[in-house]
């Protein structure tokens, strides 16, 4: 549409002059920025890649010790409380309610202790920090 409208502008004024290749300054820019748009999608692509591949591992290794950790607590806890058995009041040493309200209670310790530092966190400048 604006095409024509240019050509007719242009053949007004000089009638004997060619226009040819009419494109919006986008289309330009887009034109001379194709060269490095490829490489750059690409490294995004592989840095998402990247990202997900750590992701993953890092959960893997904590998975893999939590599982054993609590499986290790457990059976601790549980050897634990027979010898305390004088020392507890109105509950049996292998209470599963204790149990589960104590595993409640630890995880909600952890995620505010994974909370507060990662908040303090978002409100760093990603710049500052990586200019120290």
């Amino acid at each position: 549409m604006a095409a024509a409208a240019i050509r007719s502008a242009v053949h007004s004024v000089d009638p004997g002059q060619a226009i040819s290749d009419v494109r919006t300054m986008e289309q330009w820019i887009g034109q001379a920025l194709s060269g490095r748009r490829t490489p750059m999608t690409l490294l995004t692509i592989f840095g998402a890649v990247v990202l997900l591949l750590s992701a993953i591992g890092i959960y893997g290794v904590l998975a893999f010790s939590v599982a054993l950790g609590i499986a290790v607590g457990a059976f601790l806890a549980s050897l634990l409380t027979r010898y305390m058995k004088s020392l507890l009041f109105s509950v049996e040493p292998l209470d599963p309610a204790m149990f589960a309200a104590v595993t409640l209670l630890l995880f909600a310790v952890a995620g505010v202790a994974c909370y507060l530092p990662a908040r303090r966190a978002i409100r760093i400048d990603p710049v500052t920090v990586l200019r120290e």
